[in-house]
């Protein structure tokens, strides 16, 4: 799907600006470089309202610090990473009642598949569970 379709996330950005998040620079100029020199986005510029800059990648990757330099400056971080890991999807996955510790939780219109989260190592861990999951 990466031929023809990529998503850039752009956290607290707060839906087209305004956000304390960087926000997403030459959106337009990438659209029309892929689309009429054939030249995908490999990365998004995003700055913040001091100047720092971060790239932001396209998903399932994410933006990863090197280890070196200013946070500020997106020369230090590389795409990397996949969002779409069972241990990254499924820590996103909240209590019913979000306030609660340990409690069951609630995979009903979160769109993560719940027999995977179930299923993978850190279901070990108290609380990590769905009373509601059974199988009939």
């Amino acid at each position: 799907m990466q031929d023809f379709y990529r998503l850039f996330r752009a956290p607290g950005v707060a839906h087209c600006g305004g956000g304390a998040g960087p926000q997403p620079q030459n959106l337009f100029d990438a659209l029309v470089n892929w689309v009429e020199h054939g030249i995908a986005p490999e990365q998004i510029l995003a700055q913040n309202a001091s100047g720092g800059t971060r790239p932001l990648c396209p998903y399932p990757r994410t933006a990863i610090y090197n280890g070196t330099g200013s946070t500020d400056d997106a020369a230090n971080f590389h795409c990397g990473g996949d969002l779409e890991k069972p241990e990254v999807v499924c820590a996103d996955v909240l209590a019913r009642y979000k306030r609660e510790v340990n409690g069951p939780l609630d995979f009903q219109g979160a769109g993560v598949n719940r027999h995977l989260c179930l299923g993978t190592a850190s279901d070990h861990h108290e609380g990590f569970h769905d009373d509601r999951d059974h199988d009939d």
